[in-house]
């Protein structure tokens, strides 16, 4: 199953996405191969996941 977010950076918005697993991508929007791999209905809808993968994610960019 995939799993996206999307954080909004000082720097642009960025796309995260996971699996069961772990992070599998993450992408500036409007970057080259953006979104490449994911389900193209589920980002585009705006199916976003609350995992705690993402909690974390969003707390290291944060503290970069």
């Amino acid at each position: 199953m995939q799993y996206i977010s999307r954080y909004r950076s000082p720097i642009g918005n960025i796309l995260l996405a996971a699996d069961e697993i772990g992070l599998t991508g993450l992408w500036f929007e409007g970057q080259t191969y953006f979104a490449l791999y994911l389900d193209k209905e589920k980002y585009l809808r705006g199916h976003e996941s609350e995992i705690i993968l993402f909690e974390a994610a969003a707390k290291a960019l944060r503290e970069m």
